[in-house]
């Protein structure tokens, strides 16, 4: 999760927190797994609503963020879990 931490705040420029997101029933249901969705700084949260929506460019940056996360993973040498 420091891992997840720290790429998301270099890629997106800012100091984040986790916060607890309803409606992650596949995270509760497999061992050791976490929900690592995006929301972004000065962004709606609409995530379950009717008109939920997530902006091309904001689309855009989660998969950078994803990528980048992947990549740090694959490559470290720290045990992850």
């Amino acid at each position: 999760m420091r891992l997840m931490k720290k790429t998301y705040d270099d890629i997106v420029g800012c100091d984040s927190d986790f916060v607890l997101a309803y409606g992650t029933s596949y995270a509760k249901a497999l061992p050791n797994f976490v929900s690592f969705g995006p929301q972004f700084p000065d962004e709606p949260d609409t995530a379950h609503q009717a008109d939920e929506f997530l902006a091309i460019d904001k689309i855009f940056l989660a998969f950078q963020v994803y990528a980048e996360y992947m990549r740090a993973v694959i490559t470290s040498e720290e045990k992850l879990l």
